[in-house]
């Protein structure tokens, strides 16, 4: 009897097929890893897109002479302070008086400074998230109706944005002086910053208060990277590159963050922009480029600690400006009828005492 075992090439083949899936595996989970390390390490070292778009009314607004002045200042100013942070350009439009007004809502006349930008909204496809979490998601519906300074948005940005943040800037003069306002939009998470405004009766102080309301105004993006029980890890667009002004810092600890989840397609388009809700990141320290923050939350577990591809987890700083702050409570079977006579009660992220 022949005990000799028969040679059987499937079974090589079957083996090596297995090896070589294995390997092939193997190496494009290691290339994505890469991605996602060179996506991240190339985040830091990414400058700011920006445009500052100063708008010149047909009446009733600056000389010729001051929009020189504000345009040259920001120029240099931009060029001399921020350094390679930030790759600018500068452009003076016509636009409406009235309209401008609207650009700025009620806050150029010291109004409450309203987002007339939405922070959660779809194109009209359904949205769904299999991430951790109580980020609400986003489900069909009508688009909402146009804020005034979309026109802006559309003419400056488009439809694929080659931009990271648009700054509007107005200067209105009148008898009285000059006044300066300036907001500004964040094209990936689609919103408006609140009214900077600053006033003058001095026509040489213009460009110097016009560019440092932009600084005011401007709000830092990041990428969150970990989010684990109270604390998450952030990673701030540009961290890594010099100011030209050493003394400029644009983030520090006390800051606060505006969570922010954008939902891309295939293209890397935007299909949905979603803030969630009473959540914000405290900076406690940070380094060179990350930083370490507390998880202020009314939520259970707000932000999903897993990744998913066409999903960003982003985070917006917060910029405030004096005044008061005006709070609406509205329920939740009828949101359009205010809640009144309610006690509030509010407390601290570094206390749990509360205070009426």
């Amino acid at each position: 009897m022949n005990c000799s075992r028969r040679f059987h090439p499937r079974r090589i083949y079957r083996s090596h097929g297995v090896l070589f899936g294995a390997a092939l595996l193997g190496a494009s989970l290691l290339l994505a890893s890469a991605r996602v390390t060179m996506a991240q390490s190339l985040w830091e070292l990414s400058p700011y897109r920006v445009k500052i778009v100063l708008l010149a009314p047909h009446t009733g607004g600056a000389s010729h002479e001051a929009l020189a002045i504000v345009q040259q200042s920001l120029v240099d100013g931009c060029t001399a302070t921020v350094g390679a942070t930030w790759e600018v350009a500068v452009e003076t439009v016509p636009f409406e008086e009235s309209h401008i007004e609207a650009v700025f809502a009620t806050g150029i006349d010291g109004g409450v400074n309203d987002d007339l930008a939405s922070n959660d909204t779809t194109d009209g496809a359904n949205i769904t998230d299999d991430g951790e979490g109580d980020t609400p998601k986003a489900t069909s519906r009508a688009p909402a109706r146009l804020p005034p300074q979309t026109t802006l948005v559309n003419s400056h940005v488009g439809s694929k944005p080659t931009l990271d943040k648009l700054f509007v800037v107005a200067v209105l003069g009148n008898d009285s002086g000059y006044r300066v306002a300036v907001r500004e939009y964040d094209v990936r998470t689609q919103s408006w910053s609140p009214v900077v405004e600053r006033r003058t009766v001095i026509l040489a102080e213009l460009g110097d208060i016009a560019f440092r309301s932009v600084i005011d105004a401007f709000a830092p993006l990041a990428m969150i990277v970990s989010a684990e029980h109270k604390t998450a890890t952030i990673r701030v667009r540009g961290a890594a590159l010099p100011t030209r002004d050493p003394t400029l810092q644009f983030v520090a600890p006390g800051d606060l963050f505006r969570p922010v989840v954008r939902h891309n397609d295939r293209d890397g388009a935007v299909r949905a922009v979603q803030t969630i809700p009473w959540t914000y990141l405290l900076v406690d320290s940070y380094d060179d480029t990350d930083l370490d923050c507390r998880i202020v939350t009314g939520l259970r577990s707000p932000i999903s600690a897993r990744r998913r591809g066409r999903v960003e987890q982003l985070a917006i700083m917060m910029r405030f400006t004096p005044g008061p702050t005006r709070v609406v409570l509205r329920s939740l079977s009828e949101p359009r009828v205010p809640l009144v006579g309610c006690t509030v009660y509010a407390y601290s992220p570094q206390s749990t005492e509360t205070v009426l």
